[in-house]
């Protein structure tokens, strides 16, 4: 048996959830040298290209793959716990969702294939290009004082299009420069717009607010008519988990109010929810 026949049949098959619209996991070889645990953050090739996914399962025993593919590599990121995991499965199963689009929601899918692209600002650098014409001295009004902008900010600012920037970086009259990565999702303020409350709002708050010390599942229906307040109460007990470094899983009941729910939302919070 040659090395690499005898690597293959030391590889495990490991089964890998991907954030795509597909309940099913996908079977994949692990190489032996692979140390794997459920919950790890892998790249495997999917079609034509390599996609991220999560270790769901692996087979305990090991041996050739067949026609299956060899998981590409193991991303150095926290592992999904079990109960995350476990919860992503009930989701799929109680929402009727694909799995795969249920760790779609938990985890940075779009993002996760590979490193971030950096995201790129703009500012002037003071040299005056040869050819200033009316639309390149509002692009270099706009940026003058040292400040940076994205450049479809600074395009907006100057009323150009981003082709104008691209030309004034081309002759140094602005340069670009990599900048940090945005945040995923802007931190909430659970005290950002915090309301006062009616007797009977805040007697449905404080037993919301209340249920939430146990850290056990407890139902709660709330009563009233169109414009009543209930938002608020449960906007309540939202800030409460937040404030407790928790989180809080928002699910609407119709697409159709979706807007207004993230206006007030953000209105409360401060920021829309990731």
């Amino acid at each position: 048996m040659s090395a690499a026949q005898d690597e293959e049949e030391r590889a495990r098959v490991v089964e890998i959830l991907a954030p795509v619209a597909v309940d099913s996991t996908y079977s994949y070889l692990a190489p032996a040298a692979m140390r794997l645990s459920p919950g790890d953050s892998v790249t495997a090739p999917l079609g034509r290209r390599e996609a991220y996914g999560v270790v769901w399962s692996i087979d305990g025993g090991s041996g050739p793959g067949g026609n299956l593919k060899t998981i590409s590599a193991r991303l150095d990121r926290p592992p999904l716990s079990q109960k995350l995991r476990s919860f992503i499965d009930w989701l799929a199963r109680y929402t009727l969702t694909p799995r795969g689009m249920a760790l779609r929601l938990a985890t940075r899918a779009a993002e996760d294939a590979g490193p971030e692209a950096p995201r790129m600002i703009y500012r002037a650098t003071g040299n005056v290009p040869e050819r200033l014409t009316p639309t390149r001295a509002r692009v270099l009004k706009a940026a003058e004082g040292g400040v940076a902008f994205a450049k479809k900010a600074l395009a907006e600012a100057a009323a150009c299009s981003t082709g104008v920037i691209d030309a004034l970086v081309d002759e140094g009259a602005l340069e670009a420069i990599a900048a940090p990565p945005a945040p995923i999702s802007p931190p909430l303020d659970p005290l950002f717009a915090a309301p006062a409350l009616e007797p009977a709002q805040q007697d449905a708050a404080d037993a919301l607010k209340a249920s939430l010390s146990p850290r056990a599942f407890k139902p709660f229906l709330l009563e009233g008519v169109t414009g009543s307040g209930k938002t608020e109460v449960y906007f309540e007990a939202i800030a409460q988990a937040l404030a407790a470094g928790g989180q809080a899983l928002v699910m609407m009941p119709e697409i159709a109010l979706t807007t207004q729910f993230l206006e007030r939302f953000a209105a409360r919070f401060g920021e829309k929810p990731a």
